[in-house]
């Protein structure tokens, strides 16, 4: 493909994001190496914060709305 189109796929793709750089990807790592022998962790999706399925919303215990 062609560099130029490619770069500004990227930039279109990732603008608005906060990347997840190599130390979020290392501490990631070393919580699954540290977890219990009895935990299996089969699969590890990374993702940054605000780019999650359907959105994401977050609420302190407080503020819930009964």
């Amino acid at each position: 493909m062609f560099p130029a189109i490619m770069k500004r796929r990227v930039v279109a793709f990732t603008e608005g994001f906060e990347l997840p750089e190599a130390k979020d990807i290392a501490d990631c790592v070393a919580f699954a190496l540290a977890a219990p022998v009895a935990v299996n962790i089969g699969n590890i999706e990374i993702t940054p914060t605000l780019q999650v399925p359907g959105g994401l919303s977050t609420m302190r215990p407080g503020d819930r709305e009964s």
